[in-house]
C-alpha cells in the first residue's frame, strides 16, 4: 500500500511544483536548509504524511505514525524543482504566505503550489482507506469492545471471583484453601450493605455459618456441616467464566474430602448473576441462580446424603435483617410468617426481609431490604421443607424427611434462586419472579467450539 502511495504522489510531484513561499524581509537562500510544510493526517490509518523542501529544492514526503511520530517511509517524489525559488543570501527562513495576501503579492508561478500536494495526499488517503482492514487503525466505535458488558465476573488474587453489575460489586465467590468450604460473601443489597453476614451474631461456635455456602451434616457418616469433623470441600477447578449484557456465569467443580483426604463427592456448581428481572417492579435488586449437581467420586458406586435438616444450600442473613437481632421477618409463599409457622413445612420460597443501616454521619438511616430464597419445581421433594431460624438463617432441606442416595447413573441436580431486593416482602412481585424462574430451563456445561475456550455454559433446550 505504501508503494501505491509513493507512485501516486510521485506522479503529482513529477510536474513542476508551483511555490507559495515568499521571501521575508531579507532574501533567502535554500542551499543547505530544509523547510517543513504543513503535515496532513490520513484518516483511519493512524499515519501522517509530512512534506518538506530540501536542498536543491526537492520535495520529500515522509509517512509516519501519528501517535509516536516514528517514520515509516521517506521518499523523494518527482524531479527536483529549482526554477521558482530565488538563490540569494539567507537572512531568515521563508514563511508561508497568509491567505489574505492578494494574488499580486505572490510570485505568479507559485500561486497554486499546494494543489498538486493536496491532491496527492487526498489520493493517498483514499488508497489507505480502501485498503484491507488489517492496514487500517480501528476506531473505538468500530471495536467489538466499545460497549462493556453489564454483568462481569472478575478473577482476583486470594482465590476469589468478584461478580459485578454495571461495574458495581454485588457478591464474591471465595474458595481459599485455609477454610473448610467455599462461600459467597458479601451479597450487596440496594442499600449498599450486605444482606448476609459471616458467623452467628451471638454464638461463637457458629463460625461455620459463612453467608451463603454448601454443606451437609452427614455424608456417608461424615460431618460436612460443622468445622470440627476434619472434612473439607475444596474447589478443584473452574470450568468457565462468562460475561454478558443480561447475565454473567461461573462454573466450578468442588470435591468433598473425608478426614483422610479421600474424595467422596464431585460437585459441579453453576452460578448466574442477573440484574433485576423485568417482573421486578422496583428494578433496583439483582439475583443469583444457582445450579448444583452431585455425583459420587470415581470408583464409588454411590454416596448417601443422610436424613438431616442441615443441608444443602444455607443462607445466613445479616444481624439487622434477622428477626431475633434486628427488624426482620420470615415470610413464606402462603403468607405464613415466623419460625414456628415455617419450620419443617414445605414452601416454594421463603423471604427474609428487614432493614440495613445505610449512609454515614448524620445522614445514616435504616433502609428496608431483604433476600428471597426460591426452590425450583424440578428439585427432588419440591416443594421442600425448610429449616429456618429467628436468629437469621434459612435453608431448603431436601433430606429433612429421608436419605438421598446419589449414584453415577442418577446424580442429584438442584436449582435455587436468591433474589436480593429493596423494600419489604411483596407477595405479587415474588410470585411473578417465581413463575419466571419455574419456567426457565437449567444449565449445561459443554465443550466449547470457540477458539481458546475449553468449556461454555448454556441453557438447556
Amino acid at each position: 500500500m505504501i508503494c501505491c502511495v509513493k507512485i501516486a504522489i510521485s506522479i503529482f510531484f513529477s510536474q513542476q511544483l508551483p511555490q507559495i513561499l515568499t521571501p521575508a524581509a531579507q532574501p533567502c537562500h535554500y542551499g543547505g536548509g530544509e523547510e517543513n510544510l504543513p503535515a496532513l493526517c490520513i484518516p483511519q490509518t493512524g499515519l501522517t504524511a509530512a512534506a518538506s523542501v530540501h536542498r536543491h529544492h526537492s520535495v520529500r514526503v515522509k509517512l509516519q505514525t501519528q501517535s509516536d511520530r516514528v517514520p515509516l517511509k521517506s521518499f523523494r517524489p518527482g524531479a527536483n524543482m529549482r526554477s521558482d525559488i530565488p538563490h540569494q543570501a539567507c537572512g531568515q527562513t521563508p514563511r508561508i504566505a497568509p491567505a489574505t495576501l492578494a494574488p499580486a503579492q505572490l510570485h505568479r508561478p507559485t500561486r497554486h503550489r499546494w494543489r498538486p500536494l493536496l491532491a496527492a495526499l487526498s489520493l493517498a488517503s483514499l488508497l489507505f482507506t480502501a485498503g484491507p482492514p488489517s492496514l487500517r487503525a480501528q476506531t473505538p466505535t468500530e471495536s467489538a469492545l466499545a460497549t462493556p458488558p453489564r454483568c462481569e465476573i472478575i478473577p482476583l488474587a486470594g482465590h476469589r471471583f468478584e461478580m459485578r453489575i454495571d461495574g458495581q460489586l454485588r457478591t464474591v465467590w471465595h474458595f481459599p484453601h485455609d477454610v473448610p468450604r467455599p462461600f459467597l460473601f458479601p451479597l450487596i443489597g440496594p442499600s449498599g450493605q450486605s444482606v448476609t453476614r459471616m458467623g452467628h451474631p451471638g454464638a461463637p461456635d457458629h463460625d461455620h455459618h459463612r453467608s451463603v455456602w454448601f454443606a451437609h451434616f452427614k455424608v456417608d457418616g461424615f460431618d460436612f456441616w460443622s468445622e470440627n469433623g476434619g472434612t473439607k470441600i475444596i474447589q478443584n477447578q473452574w470450568y468457565a467464566v462468562e460475561d454478558g449484557e443480561d447475565a454473567a456465569r461461573l462454573a466450578v467443580q468442588l470435591h468433598w474430602l473425608d478426614p483422610d483426604g479421600q474424595t467422596l463427592l464431585w460437585q459441579d456448581v453453576i452460578i448466574e448473576l442477573q440484574p433485576a428481572l423485568a417482573v421486578d417492579d422496583d428494578g433496583s435488586g439483582w439475583q443469583l441462580e444457582i445450579q448444583t449437581t452431585l455425583r459420587p467420586a470415581a470408583e464409588r458406586p454411590q454416596v448417601t446424603l443422610q436424613k438431616t435438616n442441615f443441608g444443602l444450600l444455607a443462607v445466613r442473613v445479616s444481624k439487622s435483617i434477622s428477626a431475633a437481632f434486628g427488624q426482620g421477618l420470615l415470610t413464606a409463599d402462603d403468607g405464613q410468617t415466623g419460625e414456628p409457622s415455617l419450620f419443617g413445612k414445605p414452601h416454594r420460597w421463603v423471604d427474609y426481609s428487614g432493614a440495613s443501616a445505610s449512609g454515614t454521619g448524620p445522614s445514616r438511616s435504616w433502609f428496608a431490604e431483604g433476600i428471597t430464597y426460591f426452590d425450583h419445581p424440578s428439585n427432588t421433594g419440591f416443594p421442600n421443607a425448610w429449616h429456618v431460624r429467628q436468629d437469621g438463617w434459612m435453608c431448603a432441606s431436601p433430606t429433612l424427611a429421608s436419605d438421598l442416595v446419589v449414584t453415577a447413573e442418577k446424580p442429584l441436580t438442584l436449582r435455587y434462586l436468591l433474589r436480593v431486593h429493596a423494600g419489604r416482602y411483596d407477595a405479587a412481585t415474588t410470585e411473578r419472579v417465581f413463575q419466571q424462574f419455574a419456567d426457565s430451563t437449567g444449565f449445561e456445561l459443554t465443550r466449547s467450539k470457540r477458539p481458546h475456550t475449553r468449556y461454555e455454559i448454556n441453557r438447556r433446550d
